[in-house]
């Protein structure tokens, strides 16, 4: 036969005190939150908003981990009109995006993503750019 005992936190309060105390003393400490067992990856924008003149945008890629952060960074569908350097590194970086507004050969929004993967997760970045004047190329023969 099993006998329980019961009773109150009034009760048990004196034992937890005492308890800590002890631990305390003896020179412990109570677990606290660690730091990511291996690299995890911050970057510190989700969205770059070029509007209609600007040209560069800079962001900061780190690792909030441990040990060695390894990432690359590239525009989806190899847009020709953002540019991103460095495309590849290790640790904390700061990239730069470039708008060429040359590329742009038509007037109106243009939008893509940067993505970064690395051994420590992978983000996603917003470009947004406007180009108000565009290129226009006219395919007419010269006349005789």
């Amino acid at each position: 036969m099993h006998r329980f005992f019961t009773c109150g936190i009034r009760q048990l309060l004196p034992a937890i005190i005492l308890t800590a105390a002890l631990v305390f003393s003896a020179g412990c400490s109570l677990p606290t939150k660690s730091a990511v067992d291996g690299p995890d990856l911050n970057v510190d924008t989700n969205e770059l908003s070029f509007g209609e003149s600007l040209t560069e945008y800079t962001f900061l890629i780190s690792n909030n981990g441990t040990g060695s952060l390894e990432w690359t960074v590239f525009v989806a569908n190899n847009v020709p009109w953002c540019i991103v350097e460095p495309g590849s590194g290790s640790g904390e970086s700061t990239i730069t995006v470039t708008v060429d507004r040359t590329q742009m050969l038509r007037p109106g929004d243009y939008t893509t993503v940067i993505t970064v993967n690395s051994n420590g997760g992978n983000h996603e970045l917003n470009v947004y750019a406007i180009s108000s004047s565009g290129i226009i190329i006219i395919d007419t023969p010269l006349p005789e």
